[in-house]
């Protein structure tokens, strides 16, 4: 089996006793769906274990494809962009 990170992730934050659960619960990340408590330190943490699987890549991208570069924008993490050349 591969050593892969694994996160505990306890939905329901905001109705439970916080500071008990946190104490018992260790490393695992408290979140609320209902009011977006702790969204984003689980964010940063899933971005952090998953820095060692990105990989870097150069993309091309015409200028009117607006909804593609949201799209890159979105899912991953984008270090620079050259309006410049023929596309981004």
């Amino acid at each position: 089996m591969h050593d892969k990170p694994i996160i505990t992730v306890y939905n329901k934050a905001d109705l439970i006793d916080l500071p008990a659960l946190s104490t018992a619960a260790g490393t695992a990340i408290l979140i609320s769906t209902e009011n977006g408590q702790g969204m984003d330190n689980s964010k940063a943490l899933l971005y952090y274990k998953m820095a060692d699987e990105r990989q870097n890549c150069e993309l091309l991208i015409p200028h009117d494809r607006y909804d593609v570069m949201s799209e890159v924008h979105e899912a991953g993490c984008v270090r620079e962009t050259d309006g410049a050349r023929e596309g981004r």
